[in-house]
């Protein structure tokens, strides 16, 4: 390989991994869609298994919601299909939205191989927290998402009691980039290649 190849190589690397290290949010849904409707419950969700060690910084739901204050919830799970214990929360109040993404920021670390349920609820138990919720079809689990979870059974209800109904809400994670090299990172290492190369191909 010659310089000029390798400095192509090397431009390459660089677009390549700029544009991943920044891009945090995730769908968590089957992606089978079932349709945009009301009967939310006094709270949805969904559980799955951590296929990695991953943090996130917020848990958004795709709805149009009536104004009042809302958390996120994290339960713990033993297999997926129930809930033990909450974990962590965070609440936000918001006013009427459109139909649209709404999130909450949570910092939250899920350890590989355990199972989790996160959820959104409003603070005060109540069924009619949204005018509608985009929902999908459970029949489509389990789906990996992104290497990082294994989607396994939507739920509903307040304190997440509900895994017998079919559809499960549309959510999303904001998972932090820590972990994925940044740029700067592979240019310190692109860098020192291109000098090792330059002074090899001198010598010759």
């Amino acid at each position: 390989m010659n310089m000029k190849m390798l400095k192509v190589a090397i431009a390459g690397l660089f677009l390549s991994v700029s544009g991943f290290a920044n891009a945090g949010l995730i769908d968590i849904n089957s992606g089978n869609y079932w349709g945009t409707t009301g009967g939310v419950s006094s709270g949805r969700g969904i559980a799955f298994e951590a296929l990695d060690d991953f943090s996130i910084s917020s848990i958004g739901i795709e709805a149009a919601l009536n104004a009042q204050t809302f958390e996120v919830v994290i339960w713990s799970s033993t297999n997926g299909h129930q809930v033990n214990s909450i974990l962590h929360s965070g609440s936000q109040a918001f006013g009427d939205t459109l139909l649209g993404w709404n999130d909450i920021a949570i910092d939250f670390t899920f350890d590989l191989g355990s199972f989790y349920a996160v959820q959104w609820r409003p603070l005060s138990s109540n069924s009619s927290w949204a005018d509608s919720l985009v929902y999908y079809n459970d029949s489509s689990l389990p789906k990996i998402i992104d290497g990082k979870l294994n989607l396994i059974d939507g739920f509903a209800g307040h304190n997440a009691s509900s895994f017998s109904n079919f559809l499960h809400p549309s959510l999303r994670v904001n998972i932090n980039s820590t972990d994925i090299p940044e740029p700067s990172t592979i240019a310190i290492f692109a860098l020192s290649i291109m000098g090792l190369t330059a002074r090899k191909l001198k010598k010759r």
